[in-house]
């Protein structure tokens, strides 16, 4: 019994020094179930918000060292299976690897066409980077690889741009081969790139590329009817019969049949290919948003996707974002730019043609926004916890402000929830600098939340202020109905705020005075905000 505690904490301390040393969340979360006794208490762990099998105990702490044997054993055969994949697709690799840039230069120099290979993105740690890289035909887009190697990524991109040129294919793709200059050479090298399928996740094997258009299908055909003309004099030659053996070989089987991971709100190939469990959770005028889960390391993310016409705003959000490292702002990962079928405002099905989009994938917060919060504790007032959230959202826009940024949207529906007590702001579609002296451009914003000068062109960061103090009225004193907001919300703009309210916070009364002033220069600035919040007593959370 006394080893099998042992043993238990050692789970325990082997599980805590895991998430450690790979920066991930650990928690153990009470269960609570109509089965439940006081004599009892069962636990699960959760690493990354990834919840493992239960476990029941006579004490809670009991319950937390079975939960933590449960969540270690998962985790080492999950380790297991991946090193075990990693090992096939070594083996597979190995002996069969093919050299599809080789390929596609082979196939371009018959057809007279240009290959180009164009960086997208890398993603991912240091020491584990993941490169994307996009292959062009005569400047056309015809495929994006993935691989932790540049040379891998350029080899999968090839490989998509040679099948979709080949399809129907005429000739195998191993005959393009050159098995004494490049064959070891790329054998290394994919098989480096193959991290990625180690990890769990399907391969490039399992997804088929997206379709061309009309006029790439005509194109294609145009260029096979070309190369089936240049090799009729070869028909009889001695070779002929080892071609036909090589088209019916299985590895060519396998190319031929590959399975294809579909969904109904995307058929983006980059997307399909990174993500799965793909959701719609939000859609506007600026596009679509998708909650996502990514293939490699299986954590969930928001991804944005902006229609081509919008990509100066799109443009704008990204490169905002990609500056912006605070822990009030939604975290950015990368971008990239693609086609996808489109879902236009004031329809509910998308189209079937496919527009240019921009593509933005962010951090996915779970716990929903100020929106959510502000209807959960509708008529309540929760003065300490309004206080500390506040702060933090104050916080956020400090630092936007810093950064010479003005964000110009800040509502409820742009402020999140990483947990039930951590801020984070996003929504940067309608971020501008904050040093021009020149014109802006005007009603940029939510009405309900937007500052009185923010109708015309001229304008600073102060658009920013007015808004927090519209949110800060809501929070101390969430509306019961939306009837009850619609009509007081008029008048608290213009500072007319109810009597009860003016009794019950009378400092908080004085700051939101200051915050909603009709001329910009009266309001403080974020920093000047956050100097008055630290001289009023509440409770600061800590992380």
């Amino acid at each position: 019994m006394a080893d099998n505690q042992i043993d238990q904490y050692a789970c325990m301390a082997r599980l805590n020094e895991h998430c450690q040393q790979n920066h991930l969340q650990l928690e153990y979360r009470d269960i609570f179930t109509a089965a439940s006794s006081h004599d009892q208490f069962t636990v699960a762990v959760v690493v990354d918000k990834v919840q493992y099998e239960s476990a029941t105990g006579k004490t809670k702490k009991e319950a937390r060292a079975l939960a933590a044997v449960l969540a270690w054993n998962t985790i080492q055969e999950q380790k297991k299976g991946e090193l075990d994949s990693y090992k096939q697709h070594k083996d597979f690799t190995s002996s069969n690897s093919i050299n599809y840039v080789s390929c596609l230069n082979e196939y371009a120099s018959k057809n007279k066409l240009q290959v180009e290979y164009k960086s997208e993105s890398k993603t991912g740690p240091p020491h584990n980077l993941v490169f994307f890289y996009a292959c062009l035909i005569d400047n056309e887009e015809f495929g994006v690889g993935s691989g932790n190697k540049i040379k891998a990524a350029k080899n999968e991109a090839a490989k998509l741009a040679y099948e979709k040129l080949t399809r129907p294919s005429t000739i195998g793709a191993e005959e393009c081969i050159n098995p004494i200059s490049d064959s070891s050479d790329m054998t290394s090298s994919t098989s480096e790139g193959l991290s990625s399928e180690a990890s769990g996740s399907t391969t490039d094997l399992d997804l088929e590329p997206e379709k061309t258009s009309d006029e790439f299908t005509q194109q294609a055909d145009a260029i096979q009817l070309n190369e089936s003309s240049s090799s009729q004099s070869s028909v009889s030659s001695p070779s002929q019969s080892m071609k036909s053996k090589r088209k019916e070989s299985p590895l060519a089987a396998r190319f031929a049949n590959q399975c294809t991971r579909t969904s109904k709100f995307t058929k983006n190939e980059r997307f399909l290919k990174e993500f799965d469990d793909i959701e719609e959770i939000g859609s506007g005028g600026f596009g679509n948003v998708f909650k996502a889960k990514n293939i490699l390391d299986r954590r969930l993310c928001a991804i944005k996707r902006i229609l081509s016409g919008k990509t100066d705003d799109g443009t704008r959000e990204v490169k905002a974002l990609a500056k912006l490292d605070h822990l009030h702002i939604v975290r950015y990962y990368n971008c990239w730019n693609g086609k996808d079928i489109f879902q236009f405002p004031g329809t509910s099905q998308s189209s079937s043609e496919k527009y240019k989009c921009l593509f933005i994938q962010m951090e996915f917060c779970e716990k929903g926004n100020l929106s959510d919060w502000l209807n959960q504790n509708k008529g309540v007032s929760c003065k300490d916890v309004a206080i500390i959230l506040f702060q933090q959202i104050v916080e956020g826009v400090d630092y936007i402000h810093s950064m010479n940024l003005i964000h110009r949207d800040l509502k409820p529906l742009n402020i999140f929830f990483h947990d039930e007590n951590h801020i984070k702001i996003g929504d940067f579609g309608l971020v501008t600098l904050g040093d021009t002296d020149g014109q802006r451009t005007a009603s940029k914003g939510t009405i309900h939340y937007m500052a009185p000068e923010q109708g015309g062109r001229w304008y600073d960061e102060k658009v920013d202020i007015f808004p927090l103090g519209l949110i800060l009225f809501e929070m101390l004193t969430p509306f019961p109905t939306l009837h009850e907001k619609d009509k007081e919300w008029p008048k608290i703009k213009e500072r007319k705020l109810p009597e009860a309210f003016t009794k019950k916070f009378t400092k908080e009364t004085s700051l939101i005075m200051q915050l909603l002033s009709k001329e910009p220069t009266q309001r403080p600035s974020a920093a000047g905000i956050l100097k008055i919040l630290k001289d009023q007593p509440h409770t600061r959370h800590t992380y």
